[in-house]
């Protein structure tokens, strides 16, 4: 298991799938790994461990991040994408958001499209009802 990029385990308490950096897999002898939903400690040795896949989001984690989903902006600290939610850390605590309702994930302060110029003009006779 040689990827610098880390590895996915799923909770054996809850199944809920966990990221796990190779950096925390070195240390997780001294400080035991947890799942970050339910809190339950995980051994270690007993993991299956499944490398990332790359995806294009993964270079968004740690970043602020704004999120639109169901017509509602969420900014936060991007922590992953799954197969089923898009987390993130707010303010106040976790932003967990199901996937389906997702419609972009781009990175706080991005440049934004410009406002279409006025550049266009409706003829006022267009509005006129006896003009037909």
């Amino acid at each position: 298991m040689s990827s610098p990029q880390g590895y996915t385990f799923r909770c054996p308490s809850c199944d809920t799938p966990n990221f796990l950096s190779t950096v925390r897999f070195s240390r997780a002898q001294d400080d035991p790994l947890h799942c970050w939903k339910c809190e339950a400690f995980v051994d270690h040795a007993t993991l299956r461990l499944d490398t990332v896949r790359e995806n294009r989001h993964q270079s968004l984690m740690g970043r602020q991040v704004e999120v639109m989903a169901a017509g509602i902006l969420y900014r936060g600290t991007f922590v992953e994408m799954t197969d089923e939610d898009v987390k993130l850390r707010g303010p106040t605590g976790w932003i967990i958001l199901p996937i389906g309702r997702v419609s972009s994930v781009k990175e706080a302060g991005a440049a934004k499209a410009p406002f279409p110029a006025g550049e266009k003009s409706v003829d006022p006779g267009f509005y006129d009802p006896e003009t037909e």
